[in-house]
């Protein structure tokens, strides 16, 4: 919200303001993988990643706080190397974190850590968003699917070695560092 509320406003909503706050550019820099998560195209589409997470609480819950920052960081990075992978063009958004979100919490379900009843109410809301996502254009389809694979190799690390998560605070702190970084680079530059 910070991000949005200071930095988008003072540059604007037109590409090249986008741009000028961090979104994901056809030849990125490598701080633009980083940013471009937290650079949003108008309020709808803050409010509908926002909502999403908002729905994912659990999966943060059963990891803790520092291995969900990790994930969340590190699906949308992966997202935002695929989208340039196969889609390059200008992109923003927190999507690919959000899938990765949604792919940790498939693979709970998988390992039977998260309850039925979750798993049911989170595949309403991802099948929600798949549908969205095949049915729009302008989706950035590929950062999508990429989010959601990394989640699910992730979330099925983290489930599989919860209880063993002594390296996840250092690998948290490391993971925000580097975003922080490419975010101070992002004003900048």
């Amino acid at each position: 919200m910070l991000w949005f509320s200071v930095i988008e406003t003072t540059r604007g909503f037109s590409t090249l303001g986008l741009v000028a706050a961090g979104a994901l550019t056809p030849l990125p820099t490598w701080n633009e993988y980083f940013s471009a998560m937290f650079v949003h195209i108008g309020l709808v589409h803050l409010g509908l990643n926002m909502y999403s997470l908002m729905t994912l609480y659990v999966v943060e819950l059963i990891l803790g706080s520092a291995a969900f920052t990790t994930l969340y960081l590190l699906s949308g990075v992966f997202g935002n190397l695929v989208f340039t992978w196969f889609t390059p063009g200008i992109s923003a958004g927190a999507s690919g974190a959000v899938f990765g979100v949604f792919g940790a919490a498939l693979a709970l379900s998988f390992l039977r850590i998260l309850p039925k009843s979750v798993r049911n109410q989170l595949l309403v809301v991802l099948a929600l968003n798949l549908i969205y996502d095949f049915t729009q254009p302008g989706i950035g389809t590929a950062a999508h699917i990429g989010g959601l694979l990394a989640g699910l190799a992730l979330g099925a690390w983290f489930g599989r070695n919860r209880k063993k998560r002594r390296l996840m605070p250092v690998i948290a702190v490391a993971a925000s560092v580097v975003t922080g970084l490419a975010l101070v680079v992002t004003l900048l530059y």
